[in-house]
């Protein structure tokens, strides 16, 4: 499978993002947001040559695309990449230690930190190789994405 076919399935991944956003559907806001970034950096490593690593574990995706000397991430985007990940493996099924259902635990807040997390790896992913992306389609879910919050506003 080629990285054409990842870095396609992740921008569809964002859009749909915005859409539940739009939706008021926090967490699968989220959950969406996460996938995006994780089919845009195995994306990467296919296009670098790797294999394909099965994990939803962006904190391992990001130590295997700075080993391969693609991109240094920040602290910031770590723990972004941390928090992600949580809530893509802990937040899908009722756990007994919560007293809510997990869609409940999240808010709009949470929501458009993911979505601008997703965002902000996908600017990243142009700068390393803008075959990946176009970066009219980024600018499309980004002017998608200024539009909603806009409309939030009034």
């Amino acid at each position: 499978m080629s990285y054409e076919v990842w870095t396609d399935q992740a921008m569809d991944n964002l859009d749909t993002s915005l859409e539940l956003f739009r939706a008021g559907k926090w967490l699968q806001s989220c959950i969406n947001a996460q996938q995006s970034v994780e089919m845009m950096n195995k994306g990467l490593l296919l296009k670098a040559g790797l294999p394909l690593v099965r994990t939803h574990d962006l904190s391992q995706l990001i130590v295997l695309i700075e080993d391969a000397g693609l991109h240094q991430f920040s602290a910031a985007e770590k723990r972004s990449a941390q928090v992600m990940t949580r809530t893509y493996l802990g937040s899908r099924y009722p756990v007994a230690e919560s007293e809510s259902a997990p869609f409940r635990l999240f808010s709009d807040i949470d929501a458009k930190d993911h979505i601008q997390w997703s965002l902000d790896n996908l600017d990243m992913l142009i700068h390393i190789d803008s075959s990946l992306c176009s970066k009219e389609n980024r600018d499309a879910l980004q002017s998608k994405w200024n539009g909603i919050l806009s409309s939030l506003k009034t």
